[in-house]
């Protein structure tokens, strides 16, 4: 028995025609295709009818087509017969929007993945341009994030270079201004603030910045009228340690110098201890 294909709607005519064995049933595989390309036809808005009904009388006025039969040998592919849906609209303004709001430097990051998203996600046309313009937008501003981060990162390494330089100037010049108060008064200074009453235009500077919160000058000891300990506490705050920073001492005074070397003084500390 022979299916009467009249009473069946689009999906299942397009469900029989996909599906149907075209050389085992020739004459179904045509007669589905026929009927397709009527319901796709612009002119064919009447529904469909028993197969025994005889056909209506044209009303006054109304011109009545004729679907004529399409010879097999014109290939014609169904799929771009088929309306288009409507829900396939173009995405508006609102998406573009987002995605360019993506590319405000730190502040568009999340809108920029919002664009991406939503580009990947939906099936309307220009969803793949918003994802790339989604992602070209998260790019720049991670881009820009990571500028700003290893700007600033640079920025603290190269004050923190500063800074320690600052410390070993300042040391260094104490160093040579205390042996010059010993060549003046034979011998060393019993004290740091001694030692600036003697060189009152001088500008360097007391305190030790070695450690973090310091609110102390840097650590002077001197242990006889011919020997002095003289040195920044490094990290730990403590003096006599290993993380101790010494004066770099100059070549042409280092022999007549009374500055005790970190060894020395180290083993000094530990005597005092005792």
């Amino acid at each position: 028995m022979e299916p009467n294909y009249r009473h069946y709607s689009t999906e299942e005519l397009e469900d029989v025609f996909e599906h149907i064995d075209s050389e085992q049933y020739p004459e179904r595989y045509h007669a589905v295709r026929q009927r397709l390309l009527q319901r796709y036809s612009p002119m064919s808005n009447t529904p469909p009818v028993a197969a025994d009904a005889p056909p209506s009388p044209p009303a006054s006025g109304q011109t009545t087509y004729q679907h004529e039969a399409v010879p097999d040998c014109v290939d014609i592919d169904l799929a771009l017969l088929k309306p288009v849906e409507n829900n396939q609209q173009p995405l508006g303004v609102v998406p573009y929007l987002l995605s360019g709001i993506g590319f405000i430097p730190l502040l568009g990051i999340p809108f920029a993945v919002i664009a991406l998203i939503w580009g990947l996600l939906t099936s309307r046309p220009g969803g793949k341009r918003l994802a790339l313009i989604g992602l070209v937008a998260l790019l720049s501003a991670n881009g820009y994030l990571y500028l700003v981060l290893h700007k600033t990162n640079i920025s603290g390494n190269d004050n923190e270079q500063r800074q320690t330089q600052q410390l070993q100037d300042n040391l260094n010049t104490l160093y040579s201004q205390v042996e010059l108060y010993r060549f003046r008064h034979g011998e060393y200074p019993p004290s740091l603030p001694a030692l600036r009453q003697a060189f009152p235009l001088s500008k360097v500077s007391l305190q030790d910045t070695s450690f973090k919160n310091s609110q102390e000058d840097f650590y002077y000891q001197r242990l006889d009228s011919a020997h002095y300990q003289l040195l920044a506490r490094g990290d730990d705050g403590k003096p006599l340690t290993d993380d101790d920073i010494l004066p770099a001492t100059d070549r042409n005074i280092n022999d007549v110098s009374g500055l005790l070397p970190k060894s020395a003084s180290s083993a000094e500390g530990a005597t005092a201890a005792q």
